[in-house]
Parts: structure tokens; C-alpha cells; sequence
């Protein structure tokens, strides 16, 4: 939250527990979530922003009453003859966390994304991943809300 823009920090919550997110309209999900617990904690027409694999939508069991925005996808560059075959994934299209593997192993990174993330990095990854020919797609779930998780139009 500290690390966000000043305009959008007061729109953030960190909560620590599944209790704490019930007053939230949109959930940041980064490990799985189940069913119950998205029955019991999350309101009605709440937007789950997941950045879990797999998806919550592959557990088959999702409200109906919510909203559940895709994974960020990257079709996978054809020059550097990388392969992959993915769940729930055309052929040479992998989930953004494993790009993000991909892109490490490019540059010869030794930081990593594994438990919190480093804002600061953010920009740079993206940046080499774009220098390595990958491309963000938009998948077939993807939600149909009318307004990104910052609240400005899409």
C-alpha cells in the first residue's frame, strides 16, 4: 500500500486476514481461495483479481453473484524457440507469473517474485519482457467489468 501512487493509496486495504477483506469490493488473490471462503468472507459483486495458478474458475466451483478477472497471459516469443504447453492454454501462451520465470532466465536474473513483490521491479520486467518479443493477451474468461480495479474506466 505505501509503495502505491498518493491518488490511489487511500483506495488500498492490506489485510492480513480473509476477515479483514469483508468490507472490500475487490479482492487482490495471489494463492487459492476456496469456495467456503469466498461464500463467507467476500460480499456480493465482488471482483476477484487473481494472480493464483490455477485460476479459481478452474476449481469449477465460483459464485455466481461475483466477478472473476483472468490471470494476465503472454503468448510466448517465436524467435527465442521456446515451447510450451499449458493448462487451460493454447500452445505457446503461458500464465504471466511463468513468463515471468522465462524473462528471469533471458537477463540472467538472480531476484525473483516469490512471496512479495518488489514495486520497483515491476516496470523493469515488464520492459524486458516486451525487449524479448513476448505479448500480453487477453484471455477467453476474461471479466466483463466495466471498470479496472483503480476505478478508472477501461
Amino acid at each position: 500500500v505505501a509503495a502505491a501512487e498518493r491518488a490511489i493509496r487511500q483506495r488500498l486495504i492490506r489485510c492480513e486476514s480473509l476477515a479483514q477483506g469483508t468490507a472490500c469490493n475487490v479482492w487482490l488473490v495471489g494463492k487459492p481461495l476456496t469456495y467456503g471462503d469466498q461464500k463467507k468472507y467476500a460480499r456480493p459483486n465482488t471482483l476477484f483479481a487473481q494472480f493464483v495458478v490455477p485460476p479459481l474458475e478452474a476449481t469449477g466451483k465460483i459464485r455466481s453473484d461475483c466477478r472473476y478477472a483472468p490471470l494476465p497471459a503472454f503468448r510466448l516469443p517465436r524467435t527465442r524457440g521456446i515451447r510450451s504447453c499449458e493448462m487451460m492454454m493454447d500452445r505457446g501462451v503461458i500464465f504471466a507469473c511463468h513468463a515471468g520465470l522465462l524473462v528471469h532466465t533471458l537477463e540472467n536474473w538472480t531476484h525473483h517474485e516469490v512471496g512479495a513483490v518488489d514495486p520497483n521491479r515491476i516496470d523493469l520486467c515488464w520492459y524486458a519482457a516486451m525487449r524479448h518479443a513476448f505479448q500480453l493477451i487477453t484471455l477467453p474468461w476474461q471479466c466483463s467489468a466495466k471498470q479496472s480495479i483503480l476505478g478508472r474506466p477501461l
